[in-house]
């Protein structure tokens, strides 16, 4: 089995798609996602939704774990 192990993707869907498609021709079969997934980048929801469809397996990272620990009802706009 080969393994694409990326990080540090920071929102950067436009980047991901561009590392994913070099990993493709290495024919990887399973990716593999060390942290910092979606802050602060340009366009987080698209970069999850890449990272859903590619069945992914992430580690959190302190960004990540720090979204993750918010309270959404908690949250008002300033």
């Amino acid at each position: 089995m080969r393994f694409l192990c990326i990080s540090d993707i920071h929102g950067h869907a436009k980047a991901l798609r561009a590392v994913l498609e070099a990993g493709k021709v290495r024919e990887f079969h399973q990716l593999l996602v060390c942290g910092d997934l979606l802050f602060p980048g340009p366009d987080p929801l698209e970069t999850w939704r890449i990272l859903l469809e590619e069945r992914a397996v992430c580690v959190q990272g302190v960004g990540d774990r720090a979204v993750a620990s918010i309270d959404p009802t908690r949250i008002r706009p300033a």
